[in-house]
């Protein structure tokens, strides 16, 4: 059987000595049938030196400059742009993170037997900068749970997700909002079409100090809150203790933004306790 082509998106700006492991995950999936479009935003650190490396070693990899810094929204609708007419799928994956060898593979087969779904997540492994693992985010998996959870937190992780190309706009990301941009997307299409995550980790994602959650912390909740309000009506959505806990987080404003931080990381990802329990056999994830 023909292997469904997928392009793996990856927007690159001075992503350091984090781009190699990412882009080596991406290289050895067991679904071979994809390209990796990576747009480098005008990095000045050698990120775009060690792309064009990559593409002159194997073919799958096409890489693709912006003349000038233009942020993270255009450079994730440019890679959408240049992505193969061949794609049937779209996978995300972000330059400091680490994408699972059977990734492709397992999202994959989820599309192709739920064709009415427009995206697939996962769970997600947290590494440090070190990569060594330090916990686990859970998310909801099916679409009803998903609709229950959304207007409370953003309960799909970008870098995990593969989204199914023919129920996308040509620039699917609002360049209104450079951040929060993804969980802007998956309102809009979990209003129009079943969405899920697999009940398995897909993706070792990295938390560092460098991450635009943590720089841009206060606008990031601002944005947040925006995508709440206008969302929280939906029918598909509406739930009355939603309501009165979006109103609760608006206290986060008022609040130091390490005390933000630290809440954040505790109720969003399990610590290594929770990680072993998870996986008792050992086993490598």
């Amino acid at each position: 059987m023909t292997q469904p082509f997928v392009s793996v998106l990856m927007p690159v700006y001075n992503a350091g000595p984090f781009l190699r492991e990412a882009l080596e995950s991406v290289l050895v999936q067991s679904h071979s049938a994809l390209e990796l479009i990576a747009i480098d935003d005008a990095s000045t650190d050698g990120s775009y030196e060690l792309l064009q490396r990559y593409a002159e070693r194997d073919a799958r990899v096409r890489v693709f400059r912006q003349p000038h810094n233009q942020g993270i929204v255009a450079a994730r609708n440019r890679a959408f742009a240049e992505a193969s007419d061949d794609a049937r799928y779209y996978a995300i994956l972000d330059s400091d993170d680490v994408a699972l060898p059977d990734r492709l593979e397992q999202q994959v087969a989820f599309l192709e037997a739920h064709p009415e779904h427009a995206l697939v997540g996962g769970q997600t492994l947290i590494i440090d900068e070190r990569s060594q693992l330090i916990g686990i985010r859970r998310y909801p998996t099916d679409y009803g749970s998903i609709c229950r959870a959304i207007t409370r937190y953003n309960p799909i992780a970008q870098p995990a997700v593969m989204l199914r190309r023919s129920m996308l706009s040509a620039a699917p990301y609002d360049a209104g909002f450079p951040r929060c941009q993804d969980y802007e997307l998956w309102l809009r299409l979990a209003a129009e079409h079943p969405i899920a995550n697999l009940d398995r980790p897909v993706l070792r994602y990295r938390v560092s100090p460098t991450q635009g959650k943590r720089t841009h912390l206060r606008e990031t909740l601002a944005l947040t809150l925006r995508l709440q309000r206008k969302w929280l009506l939906h029918p598909r959505f509406r739930s009355a203790y939603n309501l009165g806990y979006v109103a609760a987080e608006h206290a986060l404003l008022l609040l130091p933004e390490p005390w933000v931080l630290a809440l954040f990381k505790r109720v969003t990802y399990a610590k290594l306790d929770e990680l072993a329990a998870a996986n008792p056999t050992g086993t490598s994830v």
